[in-house]
């Protein structure tokens, strides 16, 4: 049976490019996201239809055929980050209605309960000034202008997450050094799933540790 890893950060942090490194390694499946998201149209804020991309977000782990040889999934954003993260922004911004809000948190519910819970997360993150200038250009401008806001409700998802995780700073490690990441985590996930060691690698400074929800 296949175990879960969830990529979970804000924008500009690097997550896609972590799930691709990953997308190397044998028996790995990479869940990437396969909807138009509103965080990459450049449409006026005003004339995308929020209710329904984010349902097609939130849909989409349960479209998506893993392959049997698959002994590792790695999925790009979660549920979670849905109804902790981008809900409540859109619902602040306009984008969906009080109602729109509720019957997309029932979604996530409902996902949640049918789609494999992460045995592990990597939580990736940079300085505030590094994620602006990763998106300012390459994201829409009412998603720069609200970016503040969006990294506070990550900083209080971060604070409800709990089990096995590594906290990856993507402003001090090379995109080059992804693949070699990906497979150390791979390498170790065992040892902290199974037998409850926190392995380290020195090479790049990271260490698996455990969150408790606050």
């Amino acid at each position: 049976m296949s175990q879960t890893v969830a990529v979970v950060g804000p924008c500009g942090a690097g997550k896609s490019s972590i799930v691709k490194a990953f997308s190397a390694i044998s028996g790995v499946f990479s869940m990437e996201e396969s909807v138009t998201t509103t965080e990459s149209c450049f449409e006026s804020y005003e004339k995308l239809d929020i209710a329904e991309i984010q349902k097609e977000f939130i849909l989409s782990p349960t479209r998506i055929t893993i392959p049997s040889d698959t002994h590792t999934v790695i999925r790009d954003r979660i549920e979670i980050e849905a109804a902790e993260v981008f809900l409540p922004m859109h619902l602040t911004l306009g984008g969906i209605t009080a109602e729109q809000n509720k019957e997309l948190h029932q979604l996530v519910e409902h996902v949640s309960q049918t789609v494999a819970t992460p045995s592990a997360l990597l939580l990736v993150n940079a300085p505030k000034d590094i994620l602006l200038a990763r998106i300012t250009g390459s994201r829409p401008p009412w998603l720069v202008e609200s970016f503040d806001y969006q990294l506070e409700l990550y900083e209080k998802m971060f604070r409800r997450l709990s089990g096995p995780a590594v906290l990856i700073d993507t402003s001090i490690i090379p995109e080059k050094s992804y693949t070699k990441i990906a497979e150390w985590l791979l390498q170790t996930l065992a040892d902290v799933t199974q037998r409850n060691t926190l392995p380290s690698n020195e090479q790049f400074g990271l260490q698996w540790t455990i969150l408790h929800a606050q």
